[in-house]
């Protein structure tokens, strides 16, 4: 089990709603992500992606 603190976000692009059900069990079950953001095509990703960070 993954004891790290972080949380990550995820943006899953998968066009089939069983298999973004399995990674989304997956990765919650392995503490590997908390925010899961699902789109089903490319077309709905491009605006659904976080702007980028500034390095810091």
């Amino acid at each position: 089990m993954n004891t790290d603190p972080r949380t990550y976000s995820v943006l899953l692009v998968e066009d089939d709603d069983a298999d973004a059900a399995l990674i989304d069990a997956a990765l919650h079950e392995h503490g590997m992500a908390r925010d899961i953001h699902h789109v089903h095509d490319g077309v709905d990703a491009v605006p659904a992606r976080p702007a980028p960070r500034a390095p810091t």
